[in-house]
């Protein structure tokens, strides 16, 4: 018994003849006839009743028909549960401290090995830490190699804060600026910004933050304000915005660099990933 010939007997109980079926399934006539005999062969009795013009389900029929709807159904719930089981074996579960070493990754990882799938999360270094050796974690991006011989680290990247401003700013021409020129200044920043916002907040204890969620309402607001905003020079903000000066701030925190981390004994997919980039 195959499942074509339990799809062909129900396309002809929903759709009356054997020749509507038949059209529906792409299929000749003669081919569907032939594979309803070898069913019936195989179950060992005859399925429908012939008469000159038709063929009606007889009461076996009907009984077969409810089964092959059965057996279909549970065909394609097994066939979801693999895909959404595949799916899970190529989801790599991710989490970071920030934005910026994420978008390298994930790029780089799709472009190596497509269909690769991260589930990604921001979480602070300690919860990142505790899901690393949990295993709620697969791979944990910080800003330090962990030092546990239970566990590899690579390199990712440095990334350096930046501020953006009005060209007519009192700040627009100087080279660098430090904490202490920015602090009491009002800025524009983005919510995803992971743990650039505790280096914000801590630095400029006398400026007011202005937390936006949406990147598109965040872009327009900055492109017809004279409030300061924050860029990296690894942002998805790489380019300065139109009409804006851009000045690199100096001081502690102003730079972070950060590290792929995942257990030695994970996963060949997760070690993939870690292995694009070098030791």
């Amino acid at each position: 018994m195959e499942l074509e010939q339990l799809r062909q007997l129900v396309a002809i109980a929903d759709y009356g003849t054997m020749s509507k079926a038949a059209e529906q399934l792409h299929i000749s006539q003669p081919s569907i006839s032939r594979s309803v005999h070898a069913l019936e062969h195989e179950l060992g009795q005859d399925l429908f009743t012939h008469t000159r013009n038709s063929v009606i389900l007889n009461d076996a029929g009907a009984i077969a028909v409810d089964g092959a709807r059965k057996v279909l159904a549970d065909v394609q719930t097994m066939r979801g549960d693999l895909d959404e089981h595949a799916k899970r074996m190529r989801t790599i579960r991710l989490g970071t401290v920030a934005p910026a070493p994420m978008w390298l990754l994930t790029e780089r990882t799709v472009a190596a090995h497509p269909g690769t799938i991260f589930s990604t999360e921001y979480m602070d270094e300690q919860d990142l830490e505790k899901g690393l050796l949990d295993r709620t974690v697969d791979l944990a991006i910080l800003m330090h190699p962990l030092a546990l011989p239970t566990v590899s680290s690579r390199r990712l990247l440095t990334e350096n804060l930046s501020v953006e401003m009005p060209p007519n700013s009192d700040l627009a021409g100087m080279d660098h600026v430090t904490w202490n020129d920015l602090n009491g200044r009002p800025f524009l920043v983005l919510e995803s910004i992971g743990f650039w916002m505790g280096v914000v907040r801590d630095n400029l204890p006398d400026s007011q933050i202005i937390v936006q969620q949406d990147p598109q309402v965040f872009t327009q607001l900055i492109a017809s304000s004279d409030l300061l905003n924050f860029v990296t020079d690894a942002s998805a903000f790489s380019r300065p915005t139109t009409g804006r000066v851009r000045i690199p701030i100096w001081g502690t925190g102003a730079s972070a660099t950060y590290f792929a981390v995942c257990l030695n004994d994970s996963s060949d997919q997760v070690r993939r990933v870690l292995d694009l980039f070098e030791e």
